[in-house]
């Protein structure tokens, strides 16, 4: 990816695109998880490759990766918008839908899918951070120093996050079952 990233310093607008093919359905997907609107989702997706095309010359390889780096981006955007509209951020029904499906049996696909119906539903009464940190960790399968990176917060501080995200979703899912 650095490669890549230092063509586009250099001028080379293919090496963009190289870039945008390989992270879009990420950034779409990460931004989608957070706004649960599809539309919102495709329009704040758009911004940020705006927003990294203007910004890629002035990236530096400071150790973190560039990836971390859009993905601050990403997160900063929903942030905005989110400022700007004065709506609390939610996941939609569609989410669902997003997720690639595993080769299973249909049986066990069913299950899945009910299961992750149920986690998705439940995510929505889950703190903004809580969800973030879900999403990043189990969705978007961003290792904790990544994670660190991108939210611009300690290893440990991320750990810690975690597992208070983790024990309010069971909390919430084991509550609402009685």
């Amino acid at each position: 990816m650095q490669a890549l990233v230092e063509k586009v310093q250099k001028g080379d607008v293919n090496a963009f695109g190289e870039i945008y093919d390989l992270l879009l359905e990420k950034v779409y997907r990460f931004i989608y998880f957070k706004t649960g609107n599809k539309e919102d989702a495709e329009d704040l997706t758009e911004s940020t490759f705006i927003k990294i095309w203007k910004s890629i010359a002035s990236y530096k390889n400071t150790g973190v990766p560039f990836e971390a780096w859009v993905f601050r981006i990403a997160r900063n955007i929903v942030i905005d918008h989110y400022r700007t509209r004065k709506q609390k951020i939610s996941l939609n029904e569609e989410l669902k839908d997003t997720l690639p499906d595993d080769k299973e049996l249909p049986e066990d696909l069913l299950h899945s899918k009910m299961l992750k119906e149920v986690i998705f539903e439940k995510m929505k009464l889950l703190p903004d951070n809580y969800r973030e940190i879900i999403i990043l960790k189990f969705i978007e399968e961003k290792d904790n120093k990544e994670i660190s990176q991108i939210l611009e917060k300690p290893i440990d501080h991320i750990r810690v996050l975690q597992s208070r995200a983790l024990t309010a979703l069971k909390k919430i899912i084991y509550e609402k079952r009685n």
